[in-house]
């Protein structure tokens, strides 16, 4: 590692060494974006306390506090994510007075701190300035940083001590628009401060430094001054401070190299991911290293037109499109569907396409777009004959938090309806609408319990619900019977009685009484005659 010790005053490079902020500036405010809420946050492997961990999935930048000033901006983006769908964006220019930085204090009494985090440098600055990274601070002077110098593109270390600054190159370049992995490890001792530095996952500094603090305060990402152009995204990100007995520096990273994944990569992720690229060439070129630690181990890469996963086991399989964009919003692998099981299959009827994965499949359909399906919904759908039946494709996702617990999706042809304890059925056309009519799940009928049925006199058909029955037949209309009137009906042979099928839902006639019309005549009902059919 080549060393560079270049010993400057503060005020002789024109910026304040406290690392202040000179410009009034407020808090900024995270963006709304395409956030997979519900991702669990990455676990904080290293000892102490956990100032933060956070992937930005809550759309939220919380714990880290933003500061602007000017035409600085801080906030969360989909546009560059490390996983799966957010990341924090900090964007300043070089005017006069563009700041753009958030930070996250640090406990009382820190003996150790460690900052763990990945970023992705999309654009840089003028010579002489550069991107930062890290930034380690007490009292409001800033004595530790890891930064990208805009001359050189190297990786480099600052430290401010007694002599004033000292520069140490880490990295020889780094390629703007690609994702790294950055932990630094910091024991503050005044002159015989440990610091070690890990650059995707290798240890790239690991010595006894001289600084003027014994003690941190706050962790800062990017800049405290301005004119610090740059954009940096910035995602899976965990800061930890410890006031028990530090690590060793050197010493090794906890866990496989923090909570934020791109633990080693296993040689089978390296040659499954290759072969699923060579077989998928509309992905373009990679714009990331093969990176693991995602859930039961798996690894992914990211490409220009998408990306693919690997998870020992499974296999490596690439998503790109609506397909993915439809995985994304149900959390993707960490989500039911879990990791994709084979490729993404065309020449569905209208054009459509899908995808198997651990836990479902979804499908895409020109003019419709993407969903996933799973579990009892996909199964009643694949009962009517999938993409083929009269439910047609998937419209919308499934939704819950019905009436005792149940669910639904909405397709082309009708809906899917589930509830724990009766199952999912599927509901359309004439039935459908006479269903809506007296409540759907929430009326007297509750939730349907089994599928409609055809081929009854006239050419009818049926659906059982948990509260009666709904009769179809054509020229008459679809209608709900139930309770008394249903059973009275039941007595006369249903719709090969007399009385035919129903002609209208049960309604009031005065005096407590209620009455239905059928073909064939009327049953009406009170508490006090019981039925009568006429």
């Amino acid at each position: 590692m080549r060393r560079l010790f270049r010993l400057f005053l503060a005020i002789a490079l024109g910026i304040p060494l406290a690392g202040s902020i000179a410009f009034a500036g407020g808090p900024a405010v995270a963006a709304p974006a395409a956030c997979s809420a519900g991702t669990p946050a990455p676990a904080d492997p290293y000892p102490g306390t956990t100032a933060a961990a956070t992937n930005f999935e809550s759309g939220a930048l919380s714990p880290f506090v933003p500061f602007t000033a000017v035409n600085g901006t801080v906030s969360v983006s989909s546009d560059f994510v490390h996983s799966p769908g957010c990341a924090a964006h900090l964007h300043a220019t070089q005017d006069n007075g563009s700041i753009a930085n958030m930070s996250v204090g640090l406990a009382s009494g820190m003996k150790e701190a460690y900052a763990d985090g990945w970023f992705d440098i999309t654009k840089e600055g003028v010579a002489g300035n550069n991107v930062p990274y890290f930034r380690f601070f007490s009292n409001g002077i800033r004595y530790a940083d890891v930064f990208r110098d805009n001359g050189t593109h190297a990786l480099m270390l600052r430290t401010t001590g007694p002599q004033g600054f000292v520069y140490t190159s880490l990295v020889p370049t780094v390629a703007l628009g690609t994702w790294h992995h950055l932990v630094m490890h910091v024991v503050p001792k005044g002159a015989a401060t440990g610091v070690q530095i890990w650059w995707d996952n290798k240890s790239v500094f690991a010595q006894t430094v001289n600084i003027s603090a014994t003690r941190f305060d706050k962790v800062q990402l990017g800049a405290e001054h301005d004119q610090q152009m740059g954009d940096i995204y910035v995602d899976d990100v965990i800061v930890n401070s410890n006031s028990g007995t530090p690590g060793p520096v050197p010493g090794k990273l906890p866990g496989a190299g923090g909570g934020g994944g791109g633990g080693t990569v296993p040689p089978a992720a390296t040659t499954e991911i290759k072969a699923a690229a060579a077989a998928k060439p509309a992905l373009g070129a990679s714009t990331s290293a093969i990176i693991c630690g995602l859930v039961k181990n798996g690894c992914y890469q990211r490409f220009q037109a998408g990306a693919i996963h690997y998870a020992p086991g499974v296999g490596a399989f690439a998503t790109w499109g609506g397909i993915r964009t439809a995985w994304r919003a149900v959390g993707t692998e960490n989500g039911k569907l879990g990791y994709p099981t084979g490729k993404e299959n065309c020449g569905l009827v209208n054009g459509g396409c899908y995808q198997r994965f651990q836990g479902g499949t979804i499908h895409y359909a020109p003019g419709v777009g993407a969903f996933a399906t799973w579990g009892g919904i996909r199964t009643a759908w694949k009962a009517v004959g999938y993409e083929r039946g009269k439910l047609g494709y998937p419209v919308s996702k499934e939704i819950c938090g019905l009436r005792d617990g149940g669910c639904y999706q909405g397709f082309q042809g009708g809906t899917i309806h589930y509830a724990p304890g009766v199952g999912a059925f599927a509901t359309w056309g004439g039935i459908r609408t006479a269903w809506g009519t007296v409540g759907y799940e929430h009326g007297k009928l509750g939730y349907p319990v089994g599928k409609e049925n055809c081929g009854l006199r006239n050419g009818g058909c049926y659906q059982k619900f948990q509260g009666g029955t709904i009769h179809y037949a054509p020229g008459v209309g679809a209608f709900a019977t139930w309770g008394a009137i249903r059973t009275a009906w039941a007595a006369q042979g249903y719709e090969k009685g007399r009385l035919g099928y129903p002609t209208s839902n049960e309604f009031p006639i005065g005096g407590g009484s209620v009455a239905q019309n059928y073909q064939g005549g009327r049953i009406t009902w009170s508490a006090v005659a019981g039925t009568k059919v006429t």
